[in-house]
């Protein structure tokens, strides 16, 4: 078996810069730490931080006030001032280019179209950020129910090419003015979507290793069932199987919340099956 890695995968900036406070903040605890939320989308990250005392905790917990840590989707600035009423201390791991989109909310001039997977983290952070009424767009019937006129537009950082390309022509179309604000699809999205692009072309089968709650690993595996010959999502090694390890050439992609651990360990299992194959 040959495997061969998309050339840009794993931890993103943003998750690298949250991962790199909650390091910090397991290092040296000298009383309660939480993430509001888990840190990253892989649960095996969340329990590796888990063990070494950093608390998931949801807003409505009710527990001894410390140092609280809102990861890199953000959170909306009620939330925030919320804990900071409690007594609690803000560790910010908020990815700065998902803070564009927050500021660019807050100083909007026109009714706010965000482009997003609705319900998402950071969908919901921005939102909080909004000064004037913000309608998320997620599909095209969305997009028909948008009365004509001028809008901000945002971005969710991980959102679609090819949606936003499509929306923005159907919403011209229909003589809407657009004036798109804030970050905008970060590098690392289109990066990794493209290089999952080009390793689709030269393998037999893609594996995407990614958590199911995650939007950017379920985005890559759609990407990778689209392209691919053949195609799986798995979260770890424990979910690799002999049907997987009897292709030659795998492809191997992760999300951006995946540790290199875990995909270190996805391949050692694939070579381990190949060998029964």
């Amino acid at each position: 078996m040959m495997i061969t890695r998309a050339r840009a995968m794993g931890f993103c900036f943003g998750v690298k810069n949250t991962v790199k406070l909650a390091d910090e903040l397991v290092s040296n605890i000298s009383g309660p730490v939480y993430s509001l939320g888990e840190i990253v989308h892989n649960k095996a990250l969340v329990e590796e931080y888990s063990n070494k005392g950093l608390k998931v905790i949801l807003q409505d917990f009710e527990v001894k006030k410390g140092k609280l840590l809102i990861r890199a989707h953000g959170v909306r600035p009620e939330v925030e001032e919320s804990f900071r009423n409690k007594g609690f201390e803000i560790v910010d791991g908020t990815c700065p280019i998902v803070k564009q989109n927050q500021i660019a909310a807050s100083k909007a001039k026109w009714p706010i179209l965000l482009f997003c997977k609705k319900g998402h983290d950071e969908a919901v952070g921005i939102m909080g950020y909004a000064n004037h009424p913000c309608t998320p767009i997620e599909t095209e019937d969305d997009v028909n129910e948008v009365v004509t006129g001028e809008y901000t537009v945002i971005v969710q950082t991980t959102f679609s090419d090819e949606k936003l390309s499509i929306f923005t022509k159907k919403l011209e179309e229909k003589g809407c003015v657009l004036h798109f604000s804030g970050s905008g699809i970060c590098y690392a999205s289109r990066d990794r979507r493209t290089s999952l692009m080009s390793l689709c072309n030269n393998v037999d089968m893609v594996i995407v290793v990614g958590d199911e709650n995650s939007a950017n690993s379920k985005t890559l595996f759609l990407l990778a069932s689209s392209l691919a010959k053949c195609a799986y999502m798995i979260s770890g090694s424990d979910e690799v199987t002999k049907e997987m390890a009897r292709f030659e050439k795998v492809g191997i992609t992760a999300g951006a919340s995946v540790p290199e651990s875990v995909v270190k360990s996805v391949e050692e299992r694939l070579l381990e099956l190949s060998i029964d194959v």
